[in-house]
Formats: C-alpha cells, sequence, structure tokens
C-alpha cells in the first residue's frame, strides 16, 4: 500500500500543484520505479500533457494512441479525450493491481477490467492466493472502495487525485510526510510544443 501512496502522491503534485498541471496520461506498472529505500517514483512522461493555463476544463482531445489497455481510462479509448481524471481512473487500476497481483480481465472483453471484481459484494476477495494474508479484511474492503471510485465510468464521478491520495495516506497510517525529491520531465504542451517542467513525486 505505500508504494501506492507513493504513486498518488505524485499524480496529486501533477495536478494540484504543478505550474502548468499535468495529464500523465496512462499510468502503469513500468512506468512506478522504486529507490533504494522503495519509494516509488513516476517516470516516463513522454506521452504526458500539461493544461493550458487559465483553461475551465482539463479535458483535452488528442489523436496520439492513448496507451496501454487496461490502464487507459474508457473515454480515452472510446473519444481520444484525456482530463486529470484519467489519470484517476489509470491509479485505481493500478491500485487494484497491487491488491490482486494481476488485473482481472473480462474473458468477453479483454479490453476490459472485470466487472464483477468491482461490485459491492466482492470487495473482499483476493483471487491471487499469493496475495491472500497480506491485507486486514477491512483495510481490503476500504483500498477495494476507493479503487471502485477511481474507476467510475463517467470521469466527473471520480474524486480528485488529493482526495485519493488522502485515502491512501489513511490506509498506510501514514501522516502527511513529504518526500523532496525532484525531477525534471518534459511533457507536451497540448497544441504547442514541449514545455518543461520541474515537480517532486
Amino acid at each position: 500500500m505505500r508504494i501506492g501512496h507513493d504513486v498518488a502522491k505524485g499524480l496529486s503534485y501533477l495536478h494540484n500543484e504543478a505550474t502548468p498541471k499535468v495529464i500523465f496520461r496512462v499510468l502503469k506498472p513500468t512506468n512506478v520505479l522504486l529507490n533504494e529505500w522503495f519509494h516509488a517514483k513516476i517516470s516516463d512522461f513522454g506521452i504526458a500533457l500539461t493544461v493550458p493555463a487559465g483553461a475551465q476544463s482539463s479535458t483535452v482531445v488528442t489523436t496520439e494512441p492513448m496507451g496501454t489497455i487496461p490502464y487507459a481510462a474508457p473515454e480515452a479509448t472510446l473519444t481520444n479525450s484525456v482530463s486529470l481524471k484519467s489519470d484517476v481512473f489509470s491509479f485505481g487500476v493500478v491500485l487494484l493491481e497491487i491488491i490482486h497481483g494481476s488485473v482481472p480481465i473480462d474473458p468477453k472483453y479483454p479490453r476490459l477490467v472485470a466487472e464483477w471484481v468491482l461490485k459491492p459484494e466482492n470487495l473482499d476477495r483476493v483471487p491471487n492466493p499469493e496475495m491472500n494474508g497480506r491485507f486486514i479484511e477491512a483495510e481490503l474492503v476500504k483500498a477495494m472502495k476507493l479503487v471502485t471510485r477511481c474507476m467510475k465510468k463517467k470521469p466527473v464521478l471520480r474524486p480528485d487525485m488529493s482526495v485519493v491520495e488522502r485515502g491512501m495516506r489513511n490506509l498506510c497510517g501514514e501522516p502527511n510526510v513529504e518526500w523532496p525529491v525532484e525531477i525534471n520531465i518534459e511533457v507536451e504542451q497540448a497544441g504547442s510544443s514541449s514545455s518543461s517542467a520541474r515537480t517532486h513525486d
């Protein structure tokens, strides 16, 4: 869960504190690196976008590939539109994978996460035997409730990453500790050339 918390902190910074705000686009496990203290860092900002200054909405429509399924949000694959809430969906899938050890895929629709895993009556189930015993049931249910909120089909129903970060911090039982490791990233400004941003993650 600490890895998930670190990732949530990184995304929350990109969404709420970075200037301009950054849409990572498609977060997946291969974008998460661990340092020598096993703190997670978000890497590879190759397809990231910045939200234009003064924009009333963070939604950006792009003609570029949307990235890896099933981590891409539904709106990204269906309409080529991405927003800060698309990152929230991707985080939900990554957290689901942390909990289950893999992403449960719908056998009928291999591009989609199996819907059964997000149903309320299944929130305490961990299909991967290797993961059993790693979670207290009450904490598992809380984590899965957070997953279901992040993975809502409608972007407007997904929480802000700052809310997700607080939820992860609560699950980890951690105070609001900052890990001030700076990285330089190059992100694409929507509709213009690339621009540089400095962030903590």
